[in-house]
């Protein structure tokens, strides 16, 4: 009988939430900060564009990981703690799950918007599906919420921040 890799499993859901509503809301706030627009669009509507005629969306990779430091420090790292504080203990004692949290899940970040970029698709209306976001906590699949637009107050809302303090402490002496 194979055993299942729970950690494993956990850090696929982490990823999977990462790169699809992290992703996505970041995507949101490039917009709404100013750093990309729709002025090259004039009076076109970019989901009517063929996917391969869309223009690159024109920001320097400096400014993404600049603009994604900024929105890491006020949004990101407080959504991938509240996901994290949902995990089961072993989930959490977990040094890879705990390395995604911190760190990994911010490449992940700059890594798919950065392609959204380059091929013109962070222009187009995003349908993301499922709606509902759920997480493997390391034993059950927990719904979190049912409309991935709630997700940014969701977990503002719950989260402890007295163990994120804390969990941000620790990480900073390893």
């Amino acid at each position: 009988m194979k055993k299942i890799d729970n950690a494993s499993m956990v850090l696929d859901s982490l990823k999977s939430i990462t790169e699809k509503y992290i992703t996505y809301h970041f995507s949101n706030y490039l917009f709404d900060e100013g750093f990309l627009n729709f002025d090259w669009a004039v009076n076109i509507d970019p989901d009517a564009i063929p996917e391969n005629k869309l223009p690159a969306a024109k920001i320097a990779m400096d400014k993404l990981q600049e603009v994604l430091d900024n929105y890491w420090m006020h949004y990101a790292r407080y959504y991938l703690f509240y996901l994290y504080q949902c995990l089961d203990d072993n989930s959490k004692e977990n040094s890879a799950i705990i390395n995604y949290v911190c760190k990994q899940s911010k490449q992940d970040i700059v890594n798919s918007v950065t392609c959204l970029c380059a091929t013109g698709k962070i222009y187009q209306t995003q349908y993301i599906q499922p709606e509902e976001v759920s997480i493997f906590t390391g034993s059950v699949n927990k719904i979190l919420v049912e409309h991935y637009a709630d997700l940014d107050l969701i977990a503002i809302q719950k989260l402890d921040k007295k163990l994120f303090f804390e969990f941000i402490q620790k990480m900073t002496l390893i």
